[in-house]
């Protein structure tokens, strides 16, 4: 099955790697996912449209997974300090702090059912389990990336910190520890990719 052909492809993805280079330019591509977006956008049949190497968040909220009134208080795409994480607790929750680390997370166009099962073979290799195709149109197959590394801790119960300061040591490791690990799933990707070049092609 062929979603998407001719100059119409070659135009949309055109201008993504375009939005690509803008991106580069002004600081805005999170650098460590390049290579691997290199590698995806060398092939013909595949584009990246948006990319994440993983994040830190800490929301206040009822429950992580209730975004009605929830806000995000706090957001870096790089290692955390105890002292920012201090600083967040010094202040009030309007409901309660939850620390939130996402694994990476990228979205890829394919041509054809073709592109789309080496993606998901090469991604799920590398870890990244809950991929799949998110929707199909003339313009081709959006297909998400997701890696399974993640964590959620609850930091307040309401105004009450759930830490002492011994416990937000090891928080921290764990929190970075995380994050690293999604890195080496962005690395190991893009290594098989690489190393498949040609297939599906």
């Amino acid at each position: 099955m062929l979603a998407s052909s001719g100059n119409a492809w070659l135009e949309r993805k055109s201008e993504f790697m375009r939005r690509m280079v803008e991106d580069i330019e002004v600081g805005y591509l999170d650098w460590r996912v390049k290579r691997l977006l290199d590698a995806i956008n060398s092939r013909p049949k595949s584009y990246t449209t948006s990319s994440c190497s993983g994040r830190v968040c800490i929301i206040d909220a009822i429950k992580p997974w209730e975004r009605k009134e929830s806000s995000v208080v706090f957001k870096k795409h790089d290692p955390i300090s105890s002292s920012e994480l201090l600083r967040v607790l010094s202040t009030k929750p309007k409901h309660s702090y939850w620390l939130i680390v996402g694994g990476p997370i990228l979205h890829v166009m394919c041509q054809d059912l073709e592109e789309v099962k080496f993606i998901l073979d090469c991604a799920r290799r590398a870890g990244f389990k809950h991929s799949g195709i998110t929707s199909v149109s003339d313009k081709g197959f959006l297909v998400e990336l997701i890696s399974s590394t993640q964590l959620i801790l609850p930091l307040t119960r309401g105004e009450r910190v759930l830490l002492n300061l011994k416990e937000i040591e090891e928080v921290i490791a764990l929190v970075n520890e995380t994050l690293f690990d999604g890195w080496k799933r962005i690395d190991m990707l893009e290594k098989i990719i690489q190393s498949q070049e040609g297939e599906g092609a």
